[in-house]
C-alpha cells in the first residue's frame, strides 16, 4: 500500500508493526464514528491515519491534519489517554508535537501489552497455560514473525474444534464462564493473519489453561485429542 504518512511516524510504528501490536488504517476505517467523519470530510486533509492496536477494540491513535489550519494543527484522537486515564481524548495540537505523543502513545502501548492481566496472576493458569505452549517448537528469531497461511489454518480448526467442544458442554452452571472463553477463542481466530506466531501460540494456550481449570476432564480432551494434533501439525514452526 502506496502511504503519504510522515517518514518519522513510520519510524517510530515500525518496530511494533513488524511484531504484529499494531496496524495502520489510512483512509479506510472501522466502525467508529468519529474516525468516519474523519473518512467523510478527507479532501480538506492533508493525510489522515489511525493506527490500532492488534490485540483490542479499544486502544487506538487517530490523527489528521487540516491544511487550511496555521501551523500544520493536528486534530487528534486517542485511547488510552495516558498511564492512568483509558478514556477517549480528542484535542488539537501541533504537528510536531502530535509525532511526539504517538511515541508516547506507542510505549504506554507496550506497557500495557507487557504488564500481566488479573487473569495471568492466576497460578493456575499460568501453569496450564505453560504446559500446554512447552509443546510448541519456535525458533527464537522467528518468534516475531507471522504464521503461514498453512498453519494459521490449522489453528483456526483446531479453535473450532475448542468452539464446538464448549458448546457441547454448556449448562446452566458453566455458560457464563464457557461464554467468556468463546469469546476470547473467536478474536483470536479473527488474528490469525496479523499477529505473531508467538503470540497466537501464548493465547491458544491461556485458552486451553482456562478450560482445564474450568473442568479436568475437558482440558484433558482439549490437551490429548486436539492439542497433540495441533502440536504435530505446527511442528518445526
Amino acid at each position: 500500500m502506496e502511504t503519504k504518512l510522515p517518514i518519522n511516524i513510520l519510524k517510530i510504528a515500525r518496530k511494533y508493526l513488524k511484531q504484529g501490536k499494531i496496524k495502520i488504517i489510512q483512509d479506510e476505517h472501522p466502525g467508529i464514528a468519529i474516525v468516519r467523519s474523519f473518512s467523510k470530510e478527507k479532501r480538506e486533509f492533508q493525510w489522515i491515519f489511525g493506527v490500532e492496536v492488534t490485540n483490542s477494540d479499544d486502544q487506538f491513535f487517530y490523527a489528521r491534519v487540516n491544511k487550511s489550519l496555521t501551523h500544520n494543527e493536528c486534530e487528534v484522537s486517542i485511547s488510552p489517554t495516558d498511564a492512568n486515564d483509558t478514556t477517549l481524548t480528542t484535542y488539537f495540537t501541533s504537528k510536531e508535537s502530535m509525532v511526539e505523543d504517538f511515541r508516547t502513545w506507542c510505549e504506554l502501548i507496550s506497557e500495557y501489552d507487557s504488564t500481566d492481566s488479573l487473569l495471568d496472576d492466576d497460578p493456575v493458569i499460568q501453569e496450564y497455560a505453560q504446559d500446554f505452549y512447552s509443546k510448541f517448537q519456535i525458533n527464537e528469531e522467528d518468534e516475531d514473525l507471522q504464521m503461514d497461511i498453512e498453519k494459521q489454518r490449522e489453528v483456526h480448526l483446531f479453535l473450532e474444534s475448542v468452539l464446538r467442544l464448549l458448546e457441547e458442554n454448556k449448562n446452566l452452571e458453566n455458560k457464563k464462564i464457557i461464554g467468556e472463553i468463546q469469546e476470547d477463542t473467536r478474536k483470536v481466530q479473527t488474528k490469525l493473519s496479523i499477529i505473531s506466531r508467538k503470540e497466537i501460540l501464548k493465547r491458544v494456550s491461556k485458552i486451553v489453561a482456562r478450560i482445564k481449570k474450568l473442568s479436568a476432564k475437558l482440558g484433558e480432551h482439549v490437551v490429548l485429542r486436539l492439542g497433540v494434533e495441533l502440536a504435530k501439525n505446527l511442528l518445526g514452526m
